[in-house]
């Protein structure tokens, strides 16, 4: 290909400039107390309406992300975001937590279009994002393939929950991931509204997500495991309650921690997972923690190769234990009835001649022993009174389980902490509890390849690994594919032990040169982490004349 002369190559960066549309105002930031620049891209080539990424950079936390801004943000640009990028010049104050301020700021004025770049977006309700430096974006990532007749809905095909990711790009280090349930439920003719502005965020003052990259943690945020419109259906069916979650919303949780593990190991997570949910997400939320074995729902879903369980768990205002969720055979004290226990009544019967269904509803049924994850618990005194009562039950039933846990309350009824020293506490929380992550497979070793079958030997370098490590090697192509058990190449990951993997193994046929790429994730099933090679090119050995690119 001929290069291109000086003049032709600088006119080419100025139509770029140019085209993208960027213009800088100032912004007024709560977490320094002073006016920063941000600068204002439309997308390029021009989209109506675009999505928004909000990219907060030069601040003045640790940049784990080290892919620089400029490819990132072209990448937002050109696959239509209108991109908002706020400089905070290394402030001092720009970190965790009281860049979460900001974050809340931001949403706030995103909802009432006086943010920049926040006029004439339709994506103000949802399909805006708040990224640290650094970071890029996978959305709608599937999880759990939903059954529509659970909540009788009206949709005439299963549809898929899925959940969007926010990760440091080239990272330096394998970061631990909070997950959160949204408060806004996705459903047919409303799909992809987890990331609703009003309902996920400002409504409920959540900062917990978007917060978390500047404390080192990235974040995900799933579908509500209902799909299906809040509120609705109010009878009718087993599961007619709108609030109940039972069984099923097990299996999707368990399956979105699994999914969100084996994706996250390919963008440099480390495999520590903790689960945030408030309100209709808490109740969600809380089914995470349990250690209760179901084969029936742990054999169900994607992913299953890997384990549901979670490092630990934040929980607001929920409901944990639907047996004592109202009326006056339940424990629960009078002023303290749920306003639609009647719909649970409808839906299996009355408390006390079917108490085992009622407990199988809720997340204390699946807490048994020690094992059960670790659990902050932050909730208001303020909040409706069965709220607190169900919160009190569930600190109960961790300290008589001996379950490391945290308590902190406060005051501001039905909404997240923005307090500074429980954010505070809470990241760090989600740290302490994070397991060690297994070595690093070492350099891959490649060699004996063969043209005409265009297959070769790869052989596993396991630094150390312990014998029950399992691994799985994936290669550079686009999209990203797997090697199989019989060494072919495919698009769902194998996880093996090296005995079962064996020394060499016999990779093949491969498509292109770029086949011949590939990453080792190690995954220690008992600690739940994963770990990738330190080297993810590795040139291969030829045995005969031809070659293949490095």
């Amino acid at each position: 290909m001929r290069s291109l002369s000086c003049p032709k190559l600088l006119l080419g960066l100025v139509l770029v400039l140019f085209s993208a549309s960027a213009h800088a105002l100032t912004w007024t930031s709560a977490a320094t107390g002073g006016a920063i620049t941000a600068t204002v891209t439309e997308p390029n080539p021009a989209i109506s309406p675009p999505a928004l990424v909000v990219y907060l950079k030069n601040l003045g936390c640790e940049r784990i992300g080290q892919e620089p801004d400029a490819p990132i943000i072209a990448d937002f640009i050109a696959n239509g975001y209108r991109v908002v990028e706020l400089d905070y010049a290394g402030h001092s104050q720009a970190t965790s937590p009281s860049l979460n301020a900001d974050v809340l700021k931001i949403r706030n004025e995103i909802g009432t279009g006086t943010f920049p770049g926040s006029s004439d977006l339709a994506a103000k309700k949802n399909k805006c994002y708040l990224l640290c430096e650094g970071y890029r974006l996978l959305r709608n990532v599937p999880y759990f393939l939903n059954d529509r007749t659970i909540y009788n809905g009206a949709e005439t095909t299963d549809v898929e929950l899925r959940m969007d990711i926010a990760y440091p790009s080239q990272p330096s280090c394998a970061v631990p991931v909070v997950m959160e349930y949204s408060c806004s439920n996705s459903y047919a003719g409303n799909e992809d509204d987890r990331m609703n502005n009003g309902n996920a965020f400002t409504g409920i003052t959540n900062t917990i997500l978007e917060g978390a990259p500047a404390a080192g943690i990235a974040w995900a945020m799933a579908d509500h495991p209902k799909f299906r419109e809040w509120g609705q259906p109010k009878s009718g069916g087993f599961y007619a309650p709108s609030f109940a979650l039972n069984p099923d919303t097990l299996k999707k949780v368990r399956s979105s921690v699994r999914v969100l593990r084996e994706v996250g190991a390919s963008l440099g997570l480390s495999g520590n997972i903790s689960v945030h949910g408030f309100s209709r997400g808490a109740t969600a939320g809380s089914l995470a923690a349990g250690d209760l074995a179901v084969p029936e729902i742990d054999s169900t879903g994607y992913s299953t190769a890997l384990s549901a369980r979670v490092q630990a768990v934040l929980l607001g205002s929920g409901i944990f234990d639907y047996s004592r969720s109202g009326g006056a055979t339940t424990g629960d004290p009078a002023a303290s009835a749920v306003d639609i226990y009647s719909r649970f009544v409808t839906a299996w019967g009355p408390t006390a001649s079917n108490l085992p269904l009622w407990q199988s509803q809720g997340a204390l049924n699946y807490m048994t022993t020690s094992a059960t994850a670790p659990v902050f618990l932050s909730y208001n005194t303020d909040d409706a009174a069965w709220y607190v009562y169900q919160a009190r039950l569930l600190a109960a039933k961790l300290a008589a389980l001996g379950v490391p846990h945290q308590v902190v309350t406060g005051t501001g009824a039905h909404h997240v902490t923005t307090s500074d020293a429980t954010l505070t506490s809470i990241y760090t929380f989600f740290k302490t509890h994070a397991r060690p992550l297994p070595n690093k497979p070492g350099a891959t070793a490649l060699g004996n390849y063969d043209a005409s079958a265009q297959s070769l030997d790869l052989t596993i370098n396991a630094n150390g690994n312990g014998d029950s490590v399992l691994y799985a090697i994936s290669t550079s192509r686009t999209p990203r594919q797997w090697v199989q058990a019989n060494g072919d190449v495919g698009v769902d990951p194998v996880w093996r032990t090296l005995a079962a993997w064996g020394v060499p193994i016999r990779v093949g046929p491969l498509a292109d040169s770029e086949t011949a790429r590939f990453t080792v994730i190690a995954y220690d099933p008992i600690r739940f982490t994963t770990a990738q090679t330190t080297e993810n090119t590795i040139a291969v050995l030829p045995r005969v004349t031809a070659s293949v690119a490095p």
